[in-house]
């Protein structure tokens, strides 16, 4: 039972530069700031190219580095877990798919995703893996406060040559990160997130923000606040009250261009579905191992994550990779429901719930190159524990900078 294993006491690795979760804030960089450098011209084509390299060298020194926690035999002992079996699969499908298509990225695009998971996993038995998720999320603000900065306001949803969709991510990833921080942040980075997703007009990115922080705070309503609960309450009527009845003067509705043809793929309160009837034509063409691992180039995409992880990898890595899913959504509900009281729980499953649903929308759920698919990696590939080990190793801390004010025990 997940309820009674041991805790894990974390690592505190010296030099601070060989710790693996002091890197992850420089991932999150190293797919976000290089996106500055791109513009859009007036005919709308896009100047500029961003390289993957920079990631790249990223993963690569967080899975050497990772080895360095692993290797210690008591960590070695919880590091693996009976569903990895899955993602075994999962990688003999792809390594099937190299020699059935003949195409070596795709071999090196698996290497990458295992790595990355590997790395997350090993990042979670560091003493920094808090102050890393904090940071990250800091870094995200940063680069969401610089686009605006350098681009200046959005024009027909883009910031510069940024897309809409690709910004918001960061804007999602922010969120879900300073879930790990001051309660006082996730608020403010969450009013950040929503202020700067409207302004290019990400519906996908609103909702699953606002996913995120509702579920959040489901998982943890004891502890809520008045002042959080009204305003929590406060903002669906608002919402509600300016597309109702303010109809075609709708602040709300403009902003979101819900009525906007223009959009394409984006028009209407979808639009997503159009593109989901080319799943299965593509799909019955090679059902069981797809069109191969990060191979977007070999078939016409869904526009939905889900949908594209079969056309992908077909029922064989499909159906091995949602059972993974499916076991951690198992997991992570377990250790939400046996957290100790008074703890912050659910922060974990609350962040996959949402992403899963905003990858409904989103044209890939297996991504290591955005915010978005790294976040989803996180929330996967993340130890078991995870969560009651920082809030255990934490909470003398907490407990000496309890807030004595009256109006903050309001809020807090």
């Amino acid at each position: 039972m997940t309820d009674r294993l041991p805790p894990v006491s974390l690592a505190r690795i010296r030099p601070a530069f060989f710790d693996v979760s002091i890197w992850l804030p420089i991932l999150f960089a190293t797919v976000t700031f290089p996106l500055l450098q791109l513009s859009r011209n007036r005919a709308g084509e896009i100047d500029g190219s961003v390289s993957f390299a920079y990631a790249a060298s990223i993963y690569l020194a967080l899975v050497c580095l990772s080895v360095i926690i692993v290797r210690h035999t008591r960590i070695l002992k919880s590091f693996f877990k009976p569903s990895d079996l899955l993602l075994l699969l999962f990688f003999g499908v792809a390594v099937l798919q190299v020699f059935a298509i003949e195409k070596t990225s795709i071999l090196l695009n698996i290497i990458v995703f295992i790595g990355a998971g590997f790395a997350i996993r090993a990042l979670g038995y560091s003493e920094r893996v808090r102050k890393s998720f904090v940071y990250s999320s800091l870094m995200l603000c940063a680069f969401i406060v610089a686009a605006y900065v350098l681009k200046g306001p959005p024009v027909d949803r883009w910031l510069g040559g940024i897309h809409p969709n690709v910004f918001a991510a960061a804007c999602v990833a922010m969120v879900a990160l300073s879930f790990f921080g001051p309660r006082w942040w996730s608020d403010l980075a969450l009013a950040i997130a929503l202020v700067s997703a409207l302004g290019v007009s990400s519906r996908y990115a609103i909702v699953t923000c606002i996913l995120l922080y509702v579920l959040l705070w489901s998982f943890n309503f004891r502890q809520i606040g008045p002042l959080r609960l009204f305003a929590l309450m406060a903002l669906p009527c608002i919402l509600v009250f300016d597309l109702l009845f303010n109809q075609a003067n709708s602040i709300l509705g403009d902003a979101l261009k819900l009525y906007d043809s223009s959009r394409g793929i984006s028009s209407g309160l979808s639009g997503r579905d159009g593109h989901w009837s080319y799943f299965l034509p593509q799909f019955t063409e090679r059902p069981l191992i797809g069109y191969g691992f990060r191979n977007r180039g070999a078939y016409y995409g869904a526009h939905n994550g889900f949908l594209d992880v079969f056309l992908q990898m077909g029922l064989l890595g499909g159906v091995s990779f949602f059972l993974f899913v499916l076991l951690r959504f198992k997991e992570l509900w377990r250790e939400a429901q046996s957290s100790a009281p008074g703890a912050m729980k659910g922060r974990l499953f609350s962040i996959l719930t949402a992403l899963v649903i905003g990858a409904q929308l989103q044209p890939q759920f297996i991504n290591f190159g955005d915010p978005f698919g790294i976040m989803v990696m996180i929330c996967l590939f993340s130890r078991r524990r995870l969560e009651a080990d920082m809030e255990a190793s934490s909470a003398p801390l907490l407990a000496r900078k309890r807030p004595r004010l009256k109006l903050a025990n309001l809020y807090f």
